[in-house]
């Protein structure tokens, strides 16, 4: 919406629409801000004849490639987030408190089963030392590393793929197998994170449960 836009043609538009806010955007691209319900109600409780710039507030933006676990702060804060686009400038998109309460119940199910993998993994690499840890993470973050908990999801396959670690583990099942399975888990995860996928293919969800029923079988739960 452009800034010369009147606050009754704004405040008509979401109604149409059923939005609860809109972003406030000049002909360069330029973000203004949003107007919500509300910022248009204190608007209208400040001024006897409120213009769009009297409702626009200012709002948060993001980066498309943000982790969404990190926007829900500001989610539950503000009630929504602006998406930028690649040349993170450009506003191409919106996620919204209801987006986020839809895409956690389609996904809190994968989400918590790779958790449950993941908490497999990090006791697992109890037996390992600091320095085999840092071996597996990138040199910027060595020095961060002090524990498992301290690697990521996809730090365990470069644990895990070096035959002296793996052998110290005695693991009773096929190296490469897990292997796969971890990368594959690892990139759905990450979709997951980021909300990429709008539903689990059989085969996404077959990867997951393989890699549980390898965990469960070479280190089952005490």
């Amino acid at each position: 919406m452009l800034p010369s836009t009147s606050l009754t043609a704004a405040r008509t538009l979401m109604l149409r629409k059923r939005f609860s806010q809109l972003p406030v955007i000049d002909d360069d691209d330029t973000l203004r801000g949003a107007v919500t319900w509300e910022s248009i109600g204190k608007a209208y409780i400040s001024s006897e004849a409120p213009t769009l710039a009297d409702a626009t507030a200012k709002a948060h933006v993001v980066d498309h490639d943000a982790n969404v676990l990190d926007l829900i702060e500001y989610i539950q804060r503000d009630g929504f987030v602006l998406v930028r686009d690649n040349d993170r400038k450009s506003v191409t998109g919106i996620v919204t408190a209801a987006d986020l309460s839809g895409k956690f119940g389609q996904h809190a199910k994968p989400f918590l089963l790779i958790e449950n993998a993941e908490t497999r993994l990090r006791n697992a690499a109890e037996i390992f030392s600091v320095q085999d840890l840092r071996d597996a993470v990138p040199p910027y973050r060595q020095k961060k590393v002090h524990s498992p908990k301290d690697l990521t999801f996809g730090n365990y396959r470069h644990l895990l793929e070096d035959a002296t670690r793996w052998q110290t583990l005695d693991w009773k099942i096929e190296q490469a197998d897990l292997l796969d399975l971890l990368e594959t888990v690892r990139k759905l995860r990450n979709d997951l994170m980021h909300f990429s996928l709008d539903a689990l293919s059989p085969q996404q969800s077959e990867a997951i449960d393989e890699l549980l029923i390898l965990l469960d079988a070479a280190a089952p739960e005490k």
